[in-house]
């Protein structure tokens, strides 16, 4: 019987040897996906350094300082740290079916679409709002109710009786509500107290929990929450648009209760209890955005009782 002895230590023998097991490498890789922890830290990363093209991504930031970025990276560089957070969520979301774990993928999942698409935005994409909606909000626009709108009509016309136009009849009411202006700040603060006794019969709200309001000018919005943390809000309220009682109301239940400020307090109350460090920055973009703008909007109906 003839004995084949094969000898590793031949060059050519060596390299084919090593080659092959290069070759087979990633077969046997058994290499652990990402955290959601690093992903996060990832995706708080490049949101931060995509808004230093365009600032109205981040409203805030309330992490550590040193996360912020240094000098402006290219936009296309970006986009591809945001295309490995996508192949990376795609990894570790495959091995949690349910629970918190599962509900954090799925936020990270959406947001990180979402700054995929503001990537490419800047990049020179153009988008309809139709596409927008789809891709960085995750919702399509439905066709338009003309019957339910014809009866909003009709309610308000009943509730505002007259022959002008519902339009100007609006109008006028409005005006004969205009607060002096020695008057704003009691009647802000009166709105805040009524929208926040409505709020705290169905949402628990910590005792030193608090809005500190003040009237500026030359404000871009109506009026701006901004958390200054340990469950205050610093709201401002643009003091160059007239103040009548229907916006006093609206501003407190949109704002503050339970609106933006009720919002950053269980937020804020959600990371104490995770420390999931995309809970401190603040998006201005994909989904977060859409609930928290949508939530506050509808505050209104919770803080106030509807009319029989």
């Amino acid at each position: 019987m003839m004995e084949y002895a094969f000898s590793l230590t031949h060059p050519r023998m060596s390299i084919r040897f090593a080659l092959c097991l290069i070759a087979l490498l990633p077969a046997f890789s058994c290499a652990a996906p990402a955290s959601f922890d690093a992903i996060a830290e990832g995706y708080v990363r490049a949101s931060l350094k995509l808004a230093q093209h365009d600032p109205s991504l981040v409203e805030d930031w309330r992490g550590p300082e040193s996360w912020r970025p240094g000098p402006r990276q290219p936009v296309a560089q970006l986009l591809e740290e945001i295309s490995e957070l996508e192949r990376q969520l795609a990894a570790a979301r495959s091995d949690v079916s349910s629970g918190q774990e599962y509900a954090r993928g799925q936020y990270l999942s959406a947001q990180v679409n979402a700054l995929r698409f503001a990537a490419q935005r800047q990049l020179g994409r153009a988008a309809s709002i139709d596409d927008q909606a789809r891709e960085e909000f995750a919702v399509t626009f439905p066709p338009l109710d003309q019957a339910a709108i014809a009866r909003a009509h009709d309610a308000l016309s009943r509730l505002i009786p007259g022959d002008q136009p519902l339009a100007t009849r609006l109008d006028e009411l409005r005006k004969s509500t205009i607060v002096p202006t020695e008057h704003r700040g009691i009647v802000i603060g009166k709105s805040l107290d009524t929208c926040r006794q409505a709020t705290a019969a169905v949402i628990e709200l910590p005792k030193d929990e608090r809005v500190r309001g003040a009237f500026r000018g030359g404000m871009e919005w109506d009026a701006f929450a901004r958390y200054a943390g340990d469950r205050v809000t610093d709201l401002d309220i643009n003091d160059d648009v007239m103040l009548d009682v229907s916006r006093a109301f609206r501003i407190a239940c949109h704002e503050a209760y339970p609106g933006h400020h009720v919002q950053h307090v269980l937020i804020d109350r959600l990371f104490e209890q995770r420390r999931w460090p995309e809970l401190q920055l603040v998006p201005g973009f994909g989904p977060h955005l859409l609930l928290l703008e949508g939530a506050a909007e509808v505050g209104a109906d919770l803080a106030l009782a509807p009319l029989e």
